[in-house]
């Protein structure tokens, strides 16, 4: 489920041509791939 949301983060920014505000998504994304590698850690470790 958190693959999928990473993914469709990655679509909409990859079509977005609009200039202003990219470098905030951008980070935007980075949180959320950061959070979603740590949910799969822990639900990994809880198996």
């Amino acid at each position: 489920m958190s693959v999928t949301i990473q993914g469709n983060t990655s679509t909409v920014i990859s079509n977005n041509s609009a200039p202003e505000g990219t470098s905030e998504i951008a980070k935007i994304t980075r949180q959320i791939q950061v959070l979603t590698e740590k949910l799969g850690k822990i639900s990994s470790e809880e198996g």
